[in-house]
């Protein structure tokens, strides 16, 4: 199959920051390669990474969104491939009656009406949504969003080892930013009297949010660890007694939930966006409503087999989610031939 993958000309590789969405597109497209499949990316630049073939376009002063819709119409006026496979927003919506192939998206964020609003512009109707989780693909239906069956994100299980011992620490992954609760973190830390770890990056936006928070960092009970690079986490996850989300906000999928697991973490998290399809509640963590839930997980957290978090993140294998996309690209591959054959 020849599978062409659309990022925005942002994405350029290789990567000088984390970018969790690109970096997820090119481990896709890296093992659709492996599995006999001729990939193209389209994005920023040409990477010199050899296991795919890249295409860009010609530098320009052109705004973004200008860039990006010739980014598109580059890939959709080469009529070689089967299936498009995008990564941005809702720009596929205004290019692809360009091409009479299925365009696949995978929803890497929340749908939104804005997003729903362009759907009129795709007026062939080749344009399929991917949502990550049950629970986004309810919010497609709300918002009349054209999807398939949700595809959960896969995670690499090679890359978190298993350890069933751990040190007497919590963690904490994730951005720093009033969304995702860190000061509610290290509040509860200090209430239940347990030592907590901080990994992430803080932007100079967050900076007066951190202002409230540094005092409390005592570098002992309490530590700011600074963003890490992902071997560096995946050891964190290892040794971590528990990993904390005390986030306000709906992820769009929660990736750092299973890589955790994986690892033979359990969870603490609030119970937003699609929190009880990747936490088993009381078997591999616990979902949380309150402060007074949260302090209540810390304390019963040595009950939960950390065997039973591994097993559970071993549902969310990448290769399985490779296998679903394939079945997902020859249907619709199929079901755009049946309809030019009507």
């Amino acid at each position: 199959m020849r599978i062409a993958h659309l990022l925005p000309t942002s994405a350029v590789f290789p990567l000088v920051k984390h970018n969790g969405r690109y970096e997820w597109a090119l481990r896709l497209a890296k093992l659709q390669v492996a599995s006999g499949h001729e990939v193209t990316i389209f994005a920023g630049n040409k990477s010199g990474e050899g296991t795919v073939t890249w295409r860009t376009t010609e530098p320009s002063d052109a705004s973004k969104r200008e860039r990006n819709l010739e980014l598109l119409h580059l890939a959709f006026e080469d009529d070689s491939f089967d299936v498009y496979h995008s990564h941005f927003d809702s720009l596929h919506y205004l290019a692809a009656d360009a091409t009479k192939k299925p365009v696949i998206v995978t929803q890497h964020w929340f749908p939104h009406q804005e997003i729903a609003d362009s759907v009129r512009f795709n007026t062939r109707g080749n344009v399929i949504a991917v949502p990550v989780t049950q629970f986004m693909q309810d919010e497609d239906t709300k918002l009349g969003i054209p999807k398939t069956n949700f595809i959960y994100h896969g995670i690499d299980l090679s890359l978190f080892s298993f350890s069933k011992t751990h040190e007497d620490r919590l963690l904490f992954v994730g951005r720093i930013h009033p969304n995702k609760g860190v000061d509610k973190a290290v509040e509860y830390a200090l209430a239940t009297q347990s030592k907590l770890d901080i990994i992430g990056k803080i932007n100079a936006t967050e900076n007066e949010y951190w202002s409230r928070i540094e005092p409390r960092i005592d570098g002992e009970q309490i530590r700011y660890l600074g963003p890490k690079h992902l071997e560096e986490v995946a050891l964190a996850y290892q040794t971590a007694k528990a990993v904390i989300f005390p986030s306000t906000h709906a992820e769009a999928f929660g990736q750092v939930t299973v890589e955790a697991q994986a690892s033979g973490a359990p969870v603490i998290i609030s119970d937003v966006g699609a929190s009880r399809e990747l936490v088993h509640h009381g078997k591999t963590g616990f979902i949380c409503h309150d402060d007074e839930d949260f302090i209540s997980a810390i304390e019963a957290i040595d009950t939960i087999d950390r065997r039973a978090c591994r097993r559970h993140a071993e549902k969310f294998d990448i290769h399985s989610m490779v296998d679903s996309y394939t079945n997902l690209y020859e249907q619709a591959i199929r079901s755009i031939d049946s309809t030019r054959a009507e």
